[in-house]
């Protein structure tokens, strides 16, 4: 999975610079719409994230190797409740960011 792994770089480098406009729907699209939750694609490689409410922080949840074509409902109640956890920290001021270099 090494090239895949590799690839996933690139994709989220690409999200960073042009959002999702510089993806095909393959390479990232909404795993699930309810939930909100979405899904970078690499060869059998997923990361499932969440975008902020204002649309300009994405944050990744987790990642598997698929199987199949659908995604799992556990991984995106794994995702969803990530989320849920981050949304309340946020509000409770229970956050810190740190810049990587």
């Amino acid at each position: 999975y090494e090239a895949s792994a590799k690839g996933l770089d690139v994709l989220f480098n690409r999200y960073a610079q042009h959002g999702r406009n510089g993806l095909t729907i393959e390479q990232f699209h909404e795993a699930n719409k309810k939930e909100r939750i979405w899904e970078f694609t690499k060869g059998r490689l997923r990361v499932y994230c969440f975008l902020e409410d204002d649309g300009n922080v994405l944050l990744l949840s987790h990642g598997i190797v698929k199987k199949n074509q659908k995604a799992k409902s556990a991984d995106i109640e794994r995702a969803a409740a990530l989320r849920d956890r981050y949304i309340r920290a946020k509000q409770a001021g229970n956050l810190s960011w740190e810049k990587s270099e």
